[in-house]
């Protein structure tokens, strides 16, 4: 009885849940009048991924972005990126570079803190995050934001 009761249950339609790729925003901290805090950005993706689109914005205008540069994970893949609006755009213009499966840091954006800057936390928000897999399809990422302490 006991086997035929294991057999019905595995028998029985077993939900689906969805699953989406990872996109989150590794914090940092400086002190005003530095630069060259690097902001690590890590994705758990459980796909292929050929291109990524997102927009950096801090709650504070006295932290910029001063250079965006790739990792060992999206080697190869050309950052392109904007001071003034934080729009950043990961891609292979040649489609021979991926992402591969996994997780880690796929972008290093740094930052510099005004001479000028309060002390305290602020807000890193990544939105309008688009990933693309080797094909040119959209697949589905959740964001998750960071902070970047003043001391």
């Amino acid at each position: 009885m006991v086997t035929l009761v294991f057999f019905t249950a595995c028998l029985l339609p077993q939900r689906a849940t969805a699953q989406a790729d990872t996109l989150e925003v590794m914090g940092n901290n400086g002190k005003p009048g530095s630069q060259g805090h690097v902001v690590q950005l890590a994705l758990k993706n459980l796909n292929e991924i050929a291109g990524l689109q997102l927009t950096v914005e801090t709650s504070h205008e006295f932290l910029a972005i001063d250079s965006v540069k790739t990792t060992m994970r999206s080697s190869g893949m050309m950052p392109h990126w904007n001071r003034q609006n934080g729009k950043i755009i990961l891609v292979d213009f040649n489609a021979a570079y991926t992402i591969d499966t996994g997780s880690g840091p796929v972008l290093e954006v740094f930052f510099s803190v005004s001479a000028k800057a309060p002390k305290g936390m602020i807000t890193l928000n990544i939105k309008d995050v688009v990933l693309a897999d080797p094909k040119g399809g959209a697949v589905p990422v959740v964001s998750i934001d960071g902070t970047f302490n003043i001391q």
